[in-house]
Formats: structure tokens, sequence, C-alpha cells
């Protein structure tokens, strides 16, 4: 068993339990999704691949269904989705790692993020927002990859930043 593997599949259960805090409560998505989510783990402890590719089908539905009810920002659903779908049984056997929902990298992950801090910037006030207010809001991104997030969009010209260190707020700019 592959300690990358296990730290990855630690990380995903956590990272669901963390999203569907957000969830009414009694709602019984909530409850299924923390429960398969924990299966996959047991699974994966017990090396029965082929539970963990079963009920990774199954989770990602739940994932389809809930993303629907808007409880939390869509980019949170995306990322455990495709974090769930990289859980590739010939990964898991070779001890291969595979990617993390803490650390969503690649372009288009990225490129998503970006777009999800834009929007939310869009919708917030005139007195800007705070990058952990946005934090927040994206739970499955740390507060010091929005900050990364935001000052690489300050640079390219869509954001102004007022106050200096953990004081700052963002606003969009009206002209690029």
């Amino acid at each position: 068993m592959s300690k990358n593997n296990l730290k990855t599949i630690l990380e995903l259960t956590a990272a669901v339990y963390r999203l569907t805090a957000k969830f009414p409560a009694g709602e019984v998505l909530k409850n299924r999704l923390r429960e398969t989510a924990l299966d996959i783990l047991r699974d994966f402890i017990l090396r029965n691949f082929s539970g963990i590719m079963k009920k990774t089908k199954l989770i990602t539905g739940y994932f389809l269904v809930a993303r629907k009810q808007n409880w939390a920002q869509e980019i949170n659903y995306e990322i455990l989705i495709a974090a769930y779908r990289n859980l590739g049984l010939p990964q898991l056997k070779t001890g291969k790692s595979v990617s993390t929902p803490t650390n969503p990298g690649g372009p288009a992950k990225k490129k998503a993020r970006r777009r999800e801090i834009l929007r939310l910037l869009e919708n917030s006030s005139q007195q800007g927002t705070s990058s952990s207010d946005i934090a927040a809001k994206m739970p499955l991104a740390s507060e010091r990859t929005i900050r990364h997030d935001l000052k690489i969009l300050e640079q390219k010209g869509f954001l102004a930043r007022e106050g200096e260190t953990h004081h700052s707020v963002y606003r969009l700019k009206t002209e690029k």
C-alpha cells in the first residue's frame, strides 16, 4: 500500500466532510457522501480494488446530484469529482501517486479556480473582499493558494488590491 495514495484518500475523505458540512442538517446526501467516502477509504486499506471502482462511480453520481442543489461553490464539486475519478485502479495497484483535492494543480484546475474567484469578486460589495472571505467560500483550496491566485490575477490586471498583507481587500478593476 503506497503511503502517498493512502494520504490522498485520507485527504479526499476529509475534503468530503468539509464540503458536506455546508449541506442542510438532516440531508440524506450528506450522510451518503460521507459513508461512501469512508467505504472507499476502507476498501483501499483492505485492498478491495473492485469495491473502490464501484464506489468511486457512486460517489461521483452523488456529487452530481448535490451540485444541482447549490449548497456549495461549483468549483468544490468539480475538484472532488476529478479527484475521485483520478483514483484509477491501475494507479492504486502499481502504487503510483494520485492527485489530491487540496492541491488541485494543473492549468485547467487553476483556471477554473481563478474564474471562480473572479465570479465571487464580481458578486461582492464595492468595499472589496479579503482573501480569507474568498477562501471561506472555496473550502477545497487553502487561503495561501487563494492569496497566490489573487496575486496572479492582480499582476494580470484583473484586480485592484488595497491594503497590506493580511488586511488587503480585492475588487475587480473596471478597466483592464
